[in-house]
Order: structure tokens, then sequence, then C-alpha cells
């Protein structure tokens, strides 16, 4: 059984959910969260004024691996990143992906 998360936890998660450059992505498979992805995506005065995006904490819980779940996250993690070229600023706070 999952355990209750902390206070800090709690905190830090209220500032991930605010910010408009990070992306979670929550795998999941029959309803039930089996991995997770994140993109931060941020603006920069380098390569024309391009965003640069940041790929961290992917992680799939070990009874799921090697079935693609990874895979899927990263695809659709990538495809998000390509297209924030064309967007305006910020990507949604949390995307589900599997």
């Amino acid at each position: 059984m999952p355990r209750s998360a902390s206070a800090v936890e709690r905190r830090t998660w209220d500032r991930v959910t605010r910010s408009e450059e990070l992306t979670v992505y929550l795998a999941e498979v029959d309803g039930e969260p089996v991995g997770t992805a994140t993109l931060m995506v941020m603006p920069n005065v380098t390569y024309g004024c391009a965003p640069t995006a940041f790929v961290e904490a992917v992680v799939v819980a070990a009874e799921h691996r090697r079935q693609g779940i990874a895979r899927a996250m990263l695809r659709q993690l990538l495809a998000d990143a390509r297209s924030a070229r064309s967007r305006a600023p910020g990507v949604p706070a949390v995307a589900t992906v599997v």
C-alpha cells in the first residue's frame, strides 16, 4: 500500500503544478499509476531564442518495465518539446500518456 505524502512532498508537488514550464507525465495501466517523466521547457536567449527542454525523472515501476511504457512517455514528451517552439510559453502541468 502506498504511503501518504509528507508535508515537504505536498509543498513540492504544489510548486510543480504551479510551474508553467514544467510538465509531469503520468503513465497508467488499468487506471493505476506505473510511471512518470518530467519535461521542463525553459526560455533561452541563444539558438534564436528557441526554448530548451530538459528531461528528468523517467521512472517505471519494476513490475511494468520492459513493456514500452518509458518509450511511450518519452515519445509524447519529445513531441511536446518539439512543438514548444510554435506554442505560447508554458505547457500543461500534468499529462497522462499511457
